[in-house]
């Protein structure tokens, strides 16, 4: 379904750092409720929060570039649309959840929380693949992090 055309050059950078607001805005949210987590029951490999976080914020940027390289392809623009906003649901979702988990605490909420979100990520990645397979590629890496992420909160659900 791609149109003829050059790629769009500025898409996929301006993207990626958009994408990198909402990962910003939650981690600044939750800094002072990181202690939370270490005082947690977790299920085995699980790591610890610094390394989560960093790799979080990997993801995050493997996010933005799927999206960076569906805005820049020559797909059809209802299904870039499409792929678009099933990622601003999949970002309002990863910011609510360490809200959720760390700064309130709710357990069984956070992880029903990350069970919408992989629902959400696998449609994303369904979504990205449609416009460009290299992008849906990428966002396949990041529907596996929020599925070790869903056992990681069920582990924790469970625990505790």
């Amino acid at each position: 379904m791609a149109r003829p055309g050059p790629r769009r050059r500025g898409g996929p950078l301006l993207v990626t750092a958009v994408t990198l607001v909402p990962g910003g805005l939650a981690a600044w949210w939750v800094r002072y409720d990181t202690a939370f987590y270490d005082v947690l029951l977790k299920p085995p490999l699980s790591p610890p929060f610094a390394l989560a976080a960093v790799l979080g914020a990997a993801f995050w940027l493997v996010a933005g570039a799927a999206a960076g390289l569906a805005v820049a392809s020559r797909g059809h623009p209802a299904l870039k649309s499409a792929a678009l906003r099933l990622l601003a649901a999949h970002l309002g979702l990863s910011v609510a959840l360490p809200v959720c988990l760390l700064r309130w605490g709710w357990l069984l909420p956070a992880f029903a929380l990350q069970a919408l979100n992989v629902a959400v990520t696998a449609c994303m990645t369904a979504a990205f693949a449609r416009v460009e397979r290299e992008a849906g590629l990428l966002a396949l890496a990041r529907l596996a992090w929020e599925g070790y992420l869903l056992y990681l909160l069920l582990g924790i659900a469970v625990l505790n």
